[in-house]
């Protein structure tokens, strides 16, 4: 069985921003990963699905896509009201790997990428 599990990825810096273009070093030495379980995953796919309503996006697994710079504020907002909603604990855990890539983005004003 194959664990489908997301990988959040968000760079430091400009060069960080060239490497998930894939433009620059494809270590990604610039860049912060913060890995999911296969149940975290699962466990914010509700909260995944309103990103893609409300970014237009479509976040799925063996795809990649991006929350831009200029939604970092809107999805971390969301992140922080779903996990004060939770009480599972599986997905609070995954929401707070989710809101600590997310405050990192906005803390560098960048953006995240999101692998399946």
């Amino acid at each position: 069985m194959c664990e489908q599990a997301y990988t959040l990825l968000v760079p430091s810096n400009k060069e960080g921003e060239k490497e998930l273009k894939g433009i620059g070093d494809i270590d990604l030495p610039n860049c912060q990963e913060f890995d999911l379980t296969e149940k975290e995953s699962e466990s914010l796919d509700r909260l995944f699905n309103d990103y893609n309503a409300t970014f237009g996006i479509i976040i799925d697994y063996y795809e990649e896509e991006y929350i831009l710079k200029k939604d970092i504020a809107q999805a971390l907002l969301m992140a922080e009201k779903a996990l004060n909603r939770t009480d599972d604990e599986t997905e609070q855990h995954g929401l707070k790997i989710l809101i600590s890539a997310l405050r990192l983005a906005k803390d560098h004003n960048t953006f995240m990428e999101i692998v399946g």
